[in-house]
């Protein structure tokens, strides 16, 4: 029997190519069986956990002072916050930080927030009790929520 090229087949070449098929297959599964999963960051795979801590003092709320200790805030992590302020707020500010301690004076080598920014903190109700937030990536932070119910800062 001749190959459609006039040669003899060759059961080496046929087995190479088997072989390389199958080690195809397999190292695309292990990709997906065996690579980094993304975080699940959904509300079922994250019960909402319920906050009731910190300070509300003035028409304002905040977790915790500037200086810590901010909230655990790792990927796909879910807040409701019971902030006390007998209103519903008229606005509020989440900070992150990568450090508990928040600004503490440069204190065992913290000492930074920042403003959150797009999915890092996404509000998703609040009322004349709450404030429900989550953290709809799979980074992990530190968070500071502050809320009033008067004119914004």
């Amino acid at each position: 029997m001749r190959s459609r090229w006039g040669r003899p087949p060759n059961p080496r070449r046929r087995r190479l190519a088997a072989l390389l098929v199958i080690l195809t297959g397999l190292a695309s599964a292990g990709c997906e069986t065996f690579g980094r999963q993304p975080c699940d960051t959904s509300a079922e795979g994250n019960p909402t956990v319920t906050y009731a801590g910190g300070t509300t003092a003035d028409g304002v709320y905040m977790t915790s002072p500037w200086t810590g200790p901010l909230l655990s805030w790792p990927g796909g992590q879910h807040y409701q916050l019971d902030h006390s302020l007998g209103a519903t707020p008229s606005w509020v500010h989440a900070y992150l930080s990568f450090e508990e301690s928040g600004l503490d004076g440069g204190v065992a080598g913290g000492g930074n927030v920042s403003l959150a920014a797009g999915n890092d903190v996404e509000i998703l109700g609040m009322d004349d009790q709450s404030i429900t937030v989550a953290n709809d990536t799979c980074s992990a932070y530190w968070l500071l929520v502050v809320a009033g119910t008067g004119a914004p800062p």
